[in-house]
């Protein structure tokens, strides 16, 4: 009865862990569906094509349409930290870098074309645009705790979402939180079975017959 028991909360803790691995799973092929992962955006730049440069995670650059769609990403550094971005009227995108203290001058395909040691241009280019730019076509765009929103004659559209649950449990780059998900969802249902079946083909426990 003991082992039953046992397989029973194994199955059912392993079969809701390889739920949540899959609906994370899917939450995240989608929201990397063209390389980019949306998390922890800060930092806004509008350029004069109209294209819109958001910092996100502390490491990337991404790229949007007005309507939020992608066209394109760079990374700065897997341990860039926070920076500003700035665009600049010849198309190029300078962002700033708080530690180190550096301007890092971009074209638009993500390439470096200067990087220069420059104290205090982090605080230089200043918060105005960390969490809300206005474009020169009267656009305005937002970071709120569901993304990136965009208010268009009053009217308010999310346009980037930020990952959702149960996807968001798993942190800024859950690919081996979900492995490790799917495994033990994996091995619960294993064990769960195995522990059942044991139980089930045992045999059952004889008591003494009483002697008259």
């Amino acid at each position: 009865m003991f082992k039953r028991r046992i397989g029973q909360i194994f199955l059912v803790a392993g079969f809701a862990a390889l739920i949540l691995g899959a609906w994370s799973g899917a939450q995240y092929r989608t929201a990397t569906a063209l390389r980019l992962f949306f998390v922890e955006p800060f930092g806004l730049a509008s350029a004069s094509d109209g294209l819109l440069y958001v910092g996100v995670d502390g490491r990337d650059v991404h790229a949007y349409e007005a309507n939020g769609r992608p066209v394109g990403a760079w990374t700065v550094a897997h341990d860039a930290g926070r920076f500003r971005l700035r665009a600049r009227q010849d198309g190029l995108i300078e962002v700033a870098r708080e530690n180190p203290s550096e301007r890092v001058v971009y074209d638009v395909r993500g390439e470096i074309v200067e990087r220069i040691l420059e104290p205090g241009v982090f605080e230089e280019f200043g918060p105005a645009q960390d969490r809300r730019i206005e474009t020169t076509e009267g656009l305005i765009f937002e970071i709120t705790d569901e993304g990136l929103v965009r208010t268009e004659n009053g009217e308010r559209t999310l346009v980037v979402a930020v990952p959702q649950i149960p996807l968001a449990w798993l942190g800024h780059r859950p690919v081996r939180q979900l492995v490790a998900l799917l495994f033990l969802g994996t091995m619960g249902l294993l064990g769960g079975t195995l522990l059942t079946a044991a139980s089930t083909h045992s045999p059952p426990s004889s008591s003494p017959q009483s002697v008259q």
